[in-house]
């Protein structure tokens, strides 16, 4: 895991993101965020083909979403 500091905010792409537990796709679901919704990102790990990142909700929460579920504008901000 690679922290990002300071944290970058990024926004869930069209169809919402799954924040899971653990970088994998079958890590279980916390919650799912709607289109739009604002992410803090603190963290990135390369796994497979995709790039997961550790974020941070605005409730506090925190999880990890996979890089194509969030907004092109998010990927050039992070460098993925």
């Amino acid at each position: 895991m690679t922290d990002v500091a300071p944290a970058v905010g990024v926004t869930a792409g069209r169809a919402g993101a799954k924040v899971r537990t653990a970088p994998r796709r079958n890590a279980r679901v916390i919650v799912r965020v709607a289109a739009a919704a604002d992410m803090q990102v603190t963290g990135k790990i390369r796994e497979g083909d995709h790039w997961w990142l550790r974020v941070r909700l605005g409730d506090g929460r925190t999880g990890y979403v996979r890089d194509d579920v969030i907004t092109a504008q998010s990927r050039t901000a992070l460098s993925l």
